[in-house]
């Protein structure tokens, strides 16, 4: 063999090798919208039902359309985020998409719902996290706990798509 073809060779397991590992340690995501529980409340006006607050996300936004959160402090300690302002209750908003991310290293799924709110005349664009993932105690099952804008929590399970 030549080094001409050696060289080739090397070059081509390499261009596979990375290919891999881009397909393999990508984040991974998916629309989830049409699936229980989230079909139940795409597009219909929810309104909130408890102490809620606007603010900005603490971290990276997931989609920098959405910068806001809305919080009703159980996922973020309220002292812990920048409030912008105090929704009151029965506040209508909605819910656009949802979306479950995967992540490359963690291998964590999250589903993330995509809405918008209108206070004061200006519309707000946000997104929240919903729902766990019962890998220990119900495998391939998800749970979600009652929101800022349920009146009971829905106990049943819901099973979701794999990434």
């Amino acid at each position: 063999m030549s080094i001409k073809n050696i060289l080739l060779v090397i070059a081509i397991c390499i261009i596979v090798f990375v290919s891999f590992l881009y397909v393999a340690l990508r984040d991974k995501k998916e629309d989830i919208s049409n699936e229980k529980p989230f079909v139940q409340i795409i597009g219909k006006d929810l309104y909130t039902k408890r102490r809620c607050v606007l603010a900005m996300n603490p971290g990276i936004p997931i989609k920098e359309t959405h910068p806001y959160i809305i919080e009703d402090g159980s996922n973020w300690r309220i002292e812990d985020i920048e409030i912008l302002k105090e929704i009151p209750l029965e506040t209508s908003f909605k819910i656009h998409t949802v979306e479950m991310h995967k992540g490359a290293v963690s291998g964590s799924s999250t589903c993330y719902l995509f809405g918008s709110i209108m206070l004061d005349d200006q519309a707000f664009p946000f997104t929240i996290s919903w729902g766990r993932k019962l890998e220990l105690t119900n495998p391939g099952n998800w749970a979600f706990s009652q929101s800022f804008w349920q009146d009971i929590e829905d106990k049943q399970t819901y099973k979701l798509p794999k990434l």
